[in-house]
């Protein structure tokens, strides 16, 4: 496969790169559960999250049981990049300052594996993208990732982006192979017009999710709808979402669990 044995003959460390993600600590022993017969395959999504929901770990799940009904890809882990302050304070307040950000998700991550249970996979946080100074677009990030595996010695591993079919409508000329692309009810299937897997492109029909974002759930504080934020986040971070929206419009009140 091309994989060092990192105990053997050892990693080529690089710590500008493991200042944002401890390949050595967390991926590296992920590496023993690599099969030589199958493509080994990383997932990788990018955004905001300002704040994470349900949609953001339920799309790497449906993407991680696709793949695995192929029988032909090992689902080592996923990545969550969020972006950076410089970039989410151009959108819609409140922000979520990037450590906050990073906490809610780490979060939401185990509360999210503690209900999969067995059938849970692991998540990370990747934080390379949101601690730049600069804005990051997704290809860059994607770049950017790769070579940090390979700076790591880590060959032979498919990095796949995971996003909505909204994201790829949009951003379809930088999406052109390697993307799993998670086709929800408000947007009609482009269809896979190749053959399934061609270019590591995958499309994935969504019956069942309810369409919101994190614009959402400030509409839903606004409206007093407390119960759709819950339903729609982690039980674990509803109390600090409502704490965030309630120092930022100046109300002190509807903190209840």
């Amino acid at each position: 496969m091309g994989i060092c044995d990192p105990f053997e003959s050892g990693i080529r460390s690089n710590q500008h790169h493991n200042h944002y993600f401890n390949y050595q600590n967390k991926l590296i022993p992920l590496l023993y559960r690599v099969d030589q017969n199958k493509q080994n395959v990383i997932l990788l999504t990018t955004g905001s999250f300002n704040p994470i929901h349900r949609m953001h770990l339920k799309m790497l799940d449906i993407a991680y049981k696709h793949l695995l009904s192929l029988k032909n890809y090992n689902i080592l882990c996923a990545f969550i990049s969020p972006s950076s302050d410089v970039y989410v304070k151009t959108k819609l307040p409140p922000l979520i300052p990037f450590n906050l950000r990073c906490e809610m998700i780490q979060k939401s991550i185990n509360e999210f594996e503690k209900e999969k249970g067995e059938n849970s996979f692991k998540i990370f946080i990747h934080e390379w993208e949101g601690r730049q100074k600069y804005f990051v677009d997704f290809p860059q990030v994607i770049r950017e990732i790769k070579q940090q595996l390979l700076d790591n010695g880590i060959e032979n591993v498919k990095l796949l982006y995971v996003c909505g079919m909204d994201h790829y409508i949009k951003c379809k000329n930088d999406l052109s192979h390697n993307v799993v692309v998670i086709d929800r009810k408000p947007y009609k299937s482009q269809g896979n017009k190749n053959k399934e897997g061609k270019n590591n492109i995958f499309f994935i029909k969504d019956e069942t999710s309810e369409s919101f974002s994190s614009t959402s759930i400030k509409e839903f504080y606004k409206k007093g709808d407390y119960e759709s934020i819950k339903k729609v986040t982690f039980n674990s971070i509803y109390q600090d979402i409502i704490k965030i929206y309630d120092e930022y419009y100046k109300r002190g009140k509807h903190t209840q669990s």
